[in-house]
């Protein structure tokens, strides 16, 4: 058994650098945010607040555990997501000073109250882990309603197939780290995660074979606009540096907030 848990370490390790990328992707998001390229309503904030909440339990329930790759990952999860939500609490005040002073001190208190209750307050270990792993399965709840428009509008490209089998491979590593500590709060995530992205693949491929146009025309897979067609410029078209219309720089769609992979990973599209 020796043997197979440090098989489950070195899986941890791959999970936890696999979990940092998804923490990190969404950057260009709020560089997109701090430039004026996309209004602070493009930017998912109640699921900024939900990732940061997840990531503080699952850093007080590693470092208690002693599951020491998901403290980590957590950890600089946790603190990644963290300077997101400060980002975007500044953009919702309007960079108001006192306003962004105030959410600054807020936000912060509130995590480390957070991590307090779950690492000192609650005794109850047990406790602490199914709290922790229920409210990470209730996050899936953006995935299943991402499935339920792909399925609507047979528009495959809304699930990005290339993050989906990086997310499967996540959610590989991290149950098999799970199984190797015999932690279910672990396994029982990343069960659930592996299923909902076998049926994200299999349903991808299934529509791409079934309905191959359905997939070019964003999210209600409409027919891709006429081409054809001379383009017209304005007299002020050179006044755009893009040369395009003045949205031309909006090139960051807003995030779904489910990219922010955390320990239970399997979260579906970007």
């Amino acid at each position: 058994m020796g043997g197979f848990k440090v098989f489950g370490d070195i899986c941890g390790w791959i999970g936890t650098v696999i979990s940092i990328c998804f923490f990190i992707a969404p950057i260009q998001q709020y560089i997109s945010l701090i430039q004026g390229k996309i209004p602070v309503s493009d930017v998912p904030g109640l699921m900024l607040v939900f990732n940061e909440f997840n990531t503080v339990c699952w850093v007080a329930y590693g470092l208690r555990q002693g599951l020491f790759q998901s403290f980590i990952c957590n950890l600089i999860g946790g603190l990644i997501t963290l300077i997101y939500l400060l980002i975007f609490l500044c953009y919702f005040a309007e960079l108001k000073v006192l306003w962004c002073v105030g959410l600054i001190i807020l936000a912060l208190d509130l995590d480390l109250e957070f991590f307090w209750i779950f690492y000192k307050i609650i005794k109850n270990l047990a406790a602490v882990g199914y709290f922790t792993m229920i409210f990470n399965i209730l996050m899936y709840a953006g995935t299943l309603e991402k499935l339920g428009r792909v399925l609507s509008t047979h528009n495959y490209n809304l699930i990005p197939i290339l993050i989906s089998i990086l997310m499967l491979i996540n959610s590989v590593m991290w149950l098999i780290y799970g199984i190797a500590y015999n932690n279910a709060p672990t396994m029982i995530p990343n069960a659930i995660g592996i299923v909902f992205q076998v049926i994200a693949i299999g349903l991808w491929a299934y529509l791409r074979a079934k309905y191959p146009d359905a997939g070019q025309g964003g999210d209600g897979g409409a027919a891709p606009a006429d081409t054809d067609k001379p383009e017209e410029k304005s007299p002020d078209a050179g006044d755009n540096a893009d040369g395009g219309s003045p949205d031309a720089n909006n090139e960051n769609p807003p995030a779904d907030g489910d990219a922010g992979a955390n320990v239970a990973g399997g979260l579906l599209g970007a």
